[in-house]
């Protein structure tokens, strides 16, 4: 019973881990605020983010970052994108 615990709580651990390696970020190095959209698959997700500021963006490997007057990208995992001058750039 001891061993049966111990490898649910293993195997949870295991197929967590890749939903919090999956960690892009967006940040807006413009004074003015954008607003954004991450596209996977049928689903929409929009927000937005001020001037100078920093923030984690939802969804998944493969699904697509697109920010309004700034361009687009496909996210991956611990993908850092940054808003500079009006233009988006991911690493």
């Amino acid at each position: 019973m001891k061993k049966t615990i111990i490898g649910i709580v293993l195997g949870s651990i295991f197929l967590a881990a890749p939903a919090y390696a999956f960690a892009p970020e967006l940040s807006n190095r413009d004074e003015q605020s954008y607003k954004y959209k991450i596209v996977c698959g049928g689903e929409t997700t929009d927000s937005s983010i001020d001037g100078n500021t920093t923030t984690s963006l939802s969804g998944s490997e493969g699904c697509k970052l697109v920010v309004k007057g700034a361009g687009s990208a496909k996210l991956a995992a611990d993908m850092k994108c940054k808003i500079k001058d009006h233009s988006l750039d991911c690493e």
